[in-house]
């Protein structure tokens, strides 16, 4: 009985074969594209938007954000006059995000954005330093706006928190009357806001700004970024934005005024 003659053709291909996948899968791109493990991999990231707060809710102005990924060292932000900052993080994984502010212990929690990617995180610095975050959704705000006329909101049914709206909010000045005109459109709002003297603080000036923001239909939220002015009372004026929450009947809001020195805006559905 003879020997089986050793194929050298088929094995010599398999060899190359094999030494080729080996070549290849050194290469750094092709390494990412299938999930390797390689330093050259640029890995996405994503933004994300937070507001820091006092306990009582102020926005909190200056507070150092860092965030803390496995690679590299931490990439530091910082909030600016409303308590807002925005950050970017990797997205298929949990992150830590510490923050730190002069007279508040150092503070941090976990954002994974496979969870909850499009919210706006609120978090509140506390003395104890157990940071308190919450979440309202993000919504699509468009930044460019013609400022030609004030709209002129019709209540309807696609459109359940246009109309007028009176009441007062408090900042640096004082109690202060504020009319709030809203025009919404699906999940996009836009309001002139107009503020005014009150007989509780007559020496108020007056002022118009307009804002671009959003509403949830389902949690009732309606956030407001920093508005435009239309008519500035002053020079250093400046419109800080708002949010808040309307009432079930959506016929009163309650809401923060988005700086340290502001408390709270309250409105009321005008009778039309």
């Amino acid at each position: 009985m003879s020997a089986k003659k050793f194929n050298y053709v088929k094995w010599g291909f398999i060899a190359t074969l094999v030494g080729s996948i080996g070549t290849v899968l050194t290469v750094p791109d092709i390494r990412c594209r299938i999930g390797l493990p390689s330093d050259n991999c640029v890995l996405p990231q994503q933004d994300v938007e937070l507001i820091t707060k006092t306990e009582t809710g102020e926005a909190l102005e200056g507070v150092k954000v860092e965030v803390i990924a496995k690679k590299g060292p931490p990439e530091p932000e910082f909030t600016d006059i409303n308590g807002y900052a925005k950050i970017k993080i990797l997205g298929q994984e949990d992150v830590l995000v510490t923050l730190s502010k002069l007279g508040y212990p150092t503070q941090s929690f976990k954002i994974n954005l496979s969870i909850d990617r499009n919210q706006v995180r609120i978090i509140r610095l506390t003395k104890s330093g157990q940071a308190k975050v919450s979440s309202i959704p993000k919504q699509p705000i468009e930044t460019e706006k013609p400022l030609t006329s004030t709209p002129t909101p019709k209540l309807k049914e696609s459109s359940m928190i246009s109309g007028q709206w009176v009441g007062t909010y408090t900042c640096s000045l004082g109690i202060t009357g504020v009319t709030v005109a809203i025009d919404q459109t699906g999940d996009q709002v836009i309001a002139d806001f107009s503020l005014y003297p009150i007989p509780e603080n007559p020496n108020v000036p007056r002022g118009m700004s307009r804002y671009v923001g959003g509403f949830n239909s389902t949690s009732r939220v309606m956030i407001f970024p920093e508005g435009t002015w239309i008519n500035r009372p002053g020079s250093s004026w400046k419109a800080f934005g708002f949010h808040g929450e309307f009432n079930e009947n959506l016929e009163k809001f309650s809401g923060t005024m988005d700086h340290y020195s502001c408390k709270t805006i309250n409105l009321s559905r005008k009778d039309s």
